[in-house]
């Protein structure tokens, strides 16, 4: 973490130095902001709050979908502690055949629950990739079921 808070302190210092050699190359104000939500993102407290907000909402909103529960006792500022989620990562072409994953119905599901966190919910995921979407091998009969992970930001 003091790594990433270093190099953000560095990028600030270059950007201000670029916008001193011209004012229309001044992204300061992007990358106050863009500091801000980083420093969030290391706070795992943040994202148990933000797992336990979108699994309520997908939950409400009957969208099936998985988001880990948190182990509350074992959540701090650098420790997240969820449950094991047992599945494989969607982009794995191969074990979606053998799975006899419904792609179109997974895919659903998964813009379902991204247009619910942002649309309804106004909380949401902002980095969803291929790297934090799991397919579900635990829920009977339904081989169609995303986990999604990572909500730090």
């Amino acid at each position: 973490a003091q790594l990433m808070i270093q190099d953000m302190e560095n990028l600030r210092v270059i950007l201000n130095l670029l916008a001193k050699t011209d004012p229309d190359l001044d992204f300061s104000p992007v990358i106050r902001e863009y500091n801000e939500e980083v420093r969030k993102e290391l706070d795992f407290r943040i994202e148990a709050n933000n797992m336990e907000e979108v699994r309520n909402l997908l939950k409400k909103s009957k969208i099936q979908a998985i988001v880990p529960e948190t182990v509350p006792d074992f959540v701090t500022e650098r420790v997240l502690v969820m449950d094991f989620c047992e599945g494989f990562p969607a982009r794995d072409t191969e074990r979606l055949d053998k799975y006899n994953v419904d792609r179109e119905l997974l895919l659903e599901r998964v813009c379902a629950a991204w247009a619910v966190q942002m649309h309804v919910g106004g909380v949401f995921n902002a980095d969803p990739h291929l790297g934090n979407i799991l397919v579900s091998t635990a829920v009977p009969g339904d081989p169609s079921v995303p986990v999604l992970l990572d909500f730090g930001l």
